[in-house]
């Protein structure tokens, strides 16, 4: 018997679901073929629409790895509650989650994030992307996958850059030396 609500992850299809849906996908091929480029693009811009992202914010696609050599502070909290967002340095760059899928956290808002931030903002939007409303002016940089939200295949990660990460992307060369596929600019240029 088929499980109409198999997916990736915790999530299931969305209503009236079927195999047919994959009748044109472009399955088994590349993503470096014309077919799989367009198919790229349009994922690209459609996302843009459909989350009201600014036009000087770039919207990418990627696939990556734990590779950073970072020293975090951590701020903790309790299983099913948030850390004391007001503790939060904002002269440092500032790593969180949106939404907690098991726990059913989230960020109460955007506002505990300052428009005169110092540090960039990195928000992991995996379970909040296409379900709340994102403040794009408080977002440096977002990524998500479409698994959650979406019912879809997880696949490659998306990147969303506001023009100050960008920035800071041009800027920075790490001391070590950076594999191919985390390589995001060339000549110093995005």
């Amino acid at each position: 018997m088929q499980n109409p609500n198999f997916s990736s992850g915790p999530c299931s299809k969305r209503p009236a679901w079927s195999i047919d849906a994959l009748k044109s996908a472009p399955v088994g091929r590349s993503h470096r073929s014309a077919l799989g480029k367009e198919r790229i693009v349009k994922a690209i811009n459609d996302t843009r629409k459909i989350l009201n992202i600014p036009v000087d914010y770039l919207v990418g696609i990627m696939d990556v790895a734990k590779q950073l050599k970072l020293n975090p502070k951590i701020i903790k909290a309790d299983y099913g509650k948030l850390p004391d967002l007001k503790s939060v340095d904002w002269s440092n760059d500032v790593i969180f989650v949106a939404n907690g899928t098991t726990s059913g956290v989230k960020i109460p808002d955007w506002n505990w994030i300052p428009a005169n931030r110092e540090g960039l903002s990195l928000c992991d939007a995996t379970s909040a992307a296409y379900a709340m409303e994102i403040d794009w002016s408080k977002i440096d940089v977002l990524t998500f996958s479409w698994q959650k939200c979406l019912g879809g295949e997880a696949a490659h990660g998306m990147i969303i850059l506001s023009p100050k990460a960008v920035a800071r992307l041009e800027s920075y060369d790490p001391p070590w030396p950076l594999p191919k596929i985390f390589r995001l600019k060339k000549s110093g240029k995005i």
